[in-house]
């Protein structure tokens, strides 16, 4: 997949890049990469079923790997025009709710506290 100069850029908030790191399923780690890359080249053309919107969070996006049918979920925001922060890498909310809205808590305070975002 090539932007070129359409390109957007995709930053990890250090916490995000450990949970990242965390994840020992290559092939888990693979899809969040496909995906992110998919935000990289497309930006806000990111959609389902890609990405959307998180429920109740009013900027704070969720990224869908393999068109939703993976575990994990990395949350993100627009920082800018171009860039993209994700902020955790949550699992599915089906699968773990109480884990998905734990991490949209924790992506919510870094977006506030690290980047003066209100997610």
């Amino acid at each position: 997949m090539s932007g070129g100069a359409e390109s957007f850029v995709v930053v990890y908030d250090h916490d995000a890049a450990r949970e990242l790191q965390d994840i020992r399923d290559k092939r888990l780690r693979a899809a969040i990469f496909t995906a992110v890359e998919k935000l990289r080249v497309l930006g806000p053309k990111t959609i389902e079923p890609h990405g959307r919107k998180v429920q109740g969070a009013t900027k704070l996006r969720e990224l869908r790997p393999r068109g939703g049918q993976c575990t994990v979920r990395p949350l993100y925001v627009q920082r800018d025009e171009r860039e993209y922060v994700v902020l955790a890498i949550a699992p599915e909310a089906m699968e773990n709710p109480s884990g998905f809205n734990t991490s949209v808590e924790r992506a919510r305070a870094r977006a506030r506290n690290r980047y003066g975002i209100d997610a």
